[in-house]
């Protein structure tokens, strides 16, 4: 057919074709080349961007690695420094605190790195190893209600525990009392105008001694500071001002019986106990009544009262209603420590902490896998000294500890983001 198709044309046909053929041919090779080399041009930028991928990656693994080894670094001090001072700590116990500490710093303003801390304050405060463990969540939410350090919420709360006579050996014991009375001290400062810091003070200032000595309760007691708080006596001087108070009318009620008796003021009750601190002010409101200031200084000197226990008790004068809606009010109190951190840990700032804090225990976790790699380079640098045979079990060694150890970093990074 193309015999006759080229009889046909002509002649030159023949030639034409060929000329044609061989235009045609040039152009297909030379579209080849360019789409070669254009290709390979594309594969050269892939590679590239592969490999910069690649060392993008390295360098971030490489960084997020080193800021995991110094986050659990710093926890581990904390811990170390905690535990040295608790005798003989086992593994197992060692571990559960540090889960505790984890688990309410994912939760709270507060770090793990502080919380390991707060164990060292809780075990030179006299708790065993098994006691700052239980303790930690309360003492951290009294912290945050009260907006101090864990140093100084676990020194209060300790010692007007200890002044109160409510510390314990059992674990469920003290924390019983514990949460009793940061609890009652929170509670009271959202009743009255004195802080939590002030109502300890006061408390581990002769007041809880004062209160301990005649049997009488947190609850009570703190309604009477909260009376003085309201009349601008707070913190320490509170806490003296009621001793002194409480120890003076007791003095003068056995010494001048027949006075307090023809006042109408009652003391102890017919077993010889203490009455209620309010309903001895109480007393002393009726019997004082409408007495010019002359005649209440009068009925006070044959009272057998001193300066200085005058003034403590006229501060309470007029606050017998207070002091019985505030003890009232503290008889409920079992929660408010609780309320009042809930409340302070809700803003955006403080979520943006607590996140933070979230970010920071994956971090730990993965300073704890990379140890052993640190470790091995550590034995490297050793061995590189000490020959070549050494260095080259070293090298081997870092290699069996590095891969899996950069796998759990990034199986890390991924329970992180994706659960």
């Amino acid at each position: 057919m193309l015999g006759s198709v080229l009889a046909a044309a002509g002649p030159g046909a023949l030639g034409t074709l060929f000329v044609k053929l061989t235009a045609d041919s040039t152009d297909l090779v030379r579209g080849m080349n360019m789409a070669e080399t254009s290709i390979a041009k594309s594969s050269a930028v892939m590679l590239k961007t592969v490999a910069g991928l690649g060392a993008g990656i390295a360098v971030a693994m490489t960084g997020i690695a080193v800021l995991g080894l110094r986050e659990f670094g710093k926890f581990e001090a904390a811990m170390i420094k905690a535990t040295s001072i608790m005798g003989d700590v086992s593994v197992g116990m060692r571990k559960e605190m540090e889960l505790t500490a984890r688990t309410i710093a994912k939760e709270s303003t507060t770090s793990a790195e502080k919380l390991g801390e707060a164990y060292f304050f809780l075990a030179s405060a006299g708790l065993s190893a098994e006691q700052a463990q239980a303790a930690l969540s309360e003492v951290n939410k009294f912290a945050i209600a009260g907006m101090f350090d864990l140093n100084t919420a676990t020194t209060m709360l300790m010692d007007s525990q200890s002044a109160l006579g409510l510390r314990s050996k059992d674990v469920a014991e003290n924390m019983k009392g514990m949460k009793r009375v940061m609890d009652v001290l929170s509670k009271a400062n959202i009743l009255s105008n004195a802080e939590i810091q002030q109502f300890a003070e006061a408390l581990t200032n002769k007041a809880a001694a004062a209160l301990r000595l005649v049997n009488k309760d947190v609850e009570e007691g703190v309604a009477v500071l909260a009376a003085y708080a309201d009349r601008g006596i707070k913190g320490a001087n509170a806490g003296e001002q009621m001793a002194i108070m409480m120890r003076d009318l007791q003095s003068a009620a056995i010494e001048n019986k027949k006075h307090f008796s023809d006042m109408g003021i009652t003391v102890f009750d017919a077993a010889g106990k203490m009455k209620p601190l309010v309903s001895i002010i109480r007393d002393m409101e009726i019997a004082l009544g409408t007495l010019s200031d002359q005649e209440k200084r009068e009925a006070f000197t044959l009272l057998g009262m001193q300066d200085r226990s005058i003034g403590a008790t006229l501060a309470l004068i007029g606050a017998s209603g207070a002091i019985e809606e505030y003890e009232r009010k503290l008889r409920t109190a079992a929660g408010a420590t609780q309320e009042i951190a809930e409340k302070m840990e809700a803003g955006f700032n403080a979520q943006l902490i607590i996140l933070w804090h979230n970010i920071q225990d994956v971090l730990i976790t993965i300073g704890e896998k990379m140890v052993p790699v640190l470790r091995t380079l550590n034995g490297m640098f050793k061995d590189s000294t000490a020959g070549s045979d050494s260095f080259g079990k070293s090298i081997n060694t870092f290699t069996d500890t590095f891969a899996p150890a950069f796998l759990i970093v990034i199986g890390e990074i991924g329970d992180a983001i994706w659960g």
